[in-house]
């Protein structure tokens, strides 16, 4: 299927910068690369200090890559100070610009006058309001017993590895301008770098990495009494931010995983797994009104417990916002026949490399 593109060309406003020779342009994308296109129209066109559009129509390339342009060195001043090309899609209203800003001449500079720019991902990336969710894990049990005739201590280490993560999600994609849908054929084969690139631009902005793995230690520690048995539970809550990223113009949906979160419950008597899952189980169910499966999951699932809405992402602002609602929601968190340790005596949070 051919496309209408509109291409605009900036010529520089140095002396002479203008041309005379016939320009031509190649789109190299995704899913296929143009032929040359000559761009030519009624106007004088490449003159010093002159943006020039045209319109050129060839088959549809999915995402731009590259943009190459050339003149064939004709005309009594053919040399050529070009400074930027803009191509838009205009079905989808993308834009494509790739910065030339040099001769294309054979008398200036290295002489070339067929010249290939890359068309950068924008770092210039802009975050939406979104929604910080608090999410339930899983858990962690442990049975201490005293059989003897003094009181002992107790020194139990939760571990749990986590990962933070960036990722962009494509699927409902809009442009900026026109707000056309894009569906997955148009990204064809460029998703990949598409996301991965956004993806990069937004963990920057949020002062992270696309993935980092941590692994936090929790350490539980007490006085056991004689001819007692205490069960202890360490439940994993997480944070999860879902919003909106704006870049090189697509909108798209983004997804921020970042910190774990354990509350540790303390039983007394020797409970099973079962049991201690159905305690927690009823607990959250009480206080957000969301159930856990009936049978305890032998591996750790992601249950959507808390949401809050943020009017501006910022990581600083993301942080006081989770700390202010965890210490709301720690009060709530409370099993019947059960102790919460809100603050653990010792816990550390380190990255694994």
């Amino acid at each position: 299927m051919k496309k209408n593109y509109k291409v605009e060309v900036k010529t520089n406003e140095k002396d002479y910068a203008g041309t005379d020779a016939g320009v031509y342009i190649q789109l190299i994308g995704g899913k296929c690369t143009s032929p040359e296109l000559r761009i030519d129209n009624k106007d004088d066109n490449f003159e010093k200090g002159k943006l020039d559009t045209f319109v050129v129509k060839t088959e549809d390339v999915g995402w731009i890559y590259q943009i190459r342009i050339r003149h064939n060195d004709k005309g009594k001043d053919s040399g050529w100070f070009l400074d930027y090309v803009v191509v838009t899609d205009q079905t989808t209203g993308l834009s494509w610009r790739a910065e030339f800003n040099r001769w294309l001449a054979k008398d200036e500079g290295d002489e070339r006058i067929d010249v290939t720019r890359d068309v950068p991902i924008s770092d210039n990336v802009e975050l939406s309001d979104g929604i910080i969710s608090t999410v339930y894990i899983g858990w962690d049990r442990f049975i201490f017993t005293n059989n003897g005739n003094t009181p002992i201590n107790i020194s139990q280490d939760f571990t749990f590895t986590y990962q933070k993560s960036v990722s962009i999600d494509l699927s409902k994609s809009q442009t900026i301008g026109s707000n056309v849908s894009l569906d997955a054929s148009f990204f064809g084969l460029i998703s990949s770098k598409f996301s991965t690139e956004t993806t990069r631009n937004v963990a920057k902005k949020l002062v992270t990495t696309e993935i980092e793995t941590y692994e936090t230690h929790t350490q539980f520690e007490s006085s056991l009494p004689p001819k007692t048995a205490l069960t202890v539970a360490c439940v994993h809550y997480q944070q999860f931010l879902d919003g909106i990223v704006y870049s090189n113009n697509i909108k798209a949906k983004f997804g921020y995983v970042f910190s774990q979160k354990p509350a540790i419950h303390v039983f007394e008597g020797i409970l099973s797994e079962q049991q201690v899952y159905d305690k927690i189980s009823e607990m959250i169910t009480r206080i957000t009104h969301r159930q856990l499966p009936v049978i305890s999951p032998k591996k750790k699932t992601n249950i959507p417990l808390f949401k809050q809405n943020l009017a501006v992402i910022d990581r600083k602002y993301i942080e006081e916002a989770v700390q202010k609602n965890l210490s709301a929601q720690s009060s709530q968190l409370t099993i019947k026949g059960a102790q919460l340790i809100k603050t653990p005596f010792k816990q550390d949070i380190k990255r694994i490399k």
